[in-house]
């Protein structure tokens, strides 16, 4: 996992002086999560590739602003649910989500199951602090030492944020699945 956070933060270094290369790189490894994010926040397959593309384009403009380069994910992340929060201000949903179950095999394919929208929706209710920790364990797969090395908190914060995440989202699905 260690291995994946370096070639990440190469990647990330190398965009920063201008490598388009390794940016699409980077946009290869996390499309599906920015697409998931985005398409979690608006049922609408289409606005949320959009979005996904505008949060790119708005990492490719900023990534030198990225203070832990092997962060890339959630940093990505935060940036695509930032956006479909203004879209969906802007024009709340209005396709059905089961409107999505008419789209053609490939697109379905590159659409997160039901059950991990329900979990995206729910951990995009919790606090940032917690988003980014979780995103980084279940998301990114990384382990809690590399999670707070790249959030530079202490490994016991993380550990406990973890904890705090995990039951947070419990109740949200006690609360929708009684």
């Amino acid at each position: 996992m260690e291995q994946l956070v370096e070639q990440i933060a190469e990647l990330v270094t190398r965009a920063a002086r201008g490598d388009r290369e390794a940016f699409a790189e980077l946009v290869r490894r996390h499309e599906r999560l920015a697409l998931g994010v985005a398409w979690n926040r608006l049922g609408d397959f289409h606005a949320a590739q959009d979005i996904a593309q505008e949060a790119f384009v708005v990492a490719f403009t900023r990534i030198r602003e990225l203070k832990t380069p092997g962060a890339f994910g959630p940093w990505v992340a935060q940036i695509t649910a930032r956006l479909a929060g203004r879209a969906q201000k802007q024009h709340p949903r209005f396709e059905p989500i089961e409107a999505l179950a008419q789209l053609p095999a490939p697109l379905q394919a590159a659409l997160p199951s039901e059950e991990t929208a329900r979990v995206l929706a729910a951990v995009t209710e919790l606090p940032q602090s917690l988003q980014d920790v979780v995103i980084l364990r279940y998301v990114e797969g990384h382990d809690v030492a590399t999670i707070a090395r790249l959030t530079e908190r202490p490994l016991g914060t993380v550990t406990k944020q973890l904890s705090r995440a995990v039951r947070r989202l419990q109740t949200i699905f006690s609360e929708v699945d009684p």
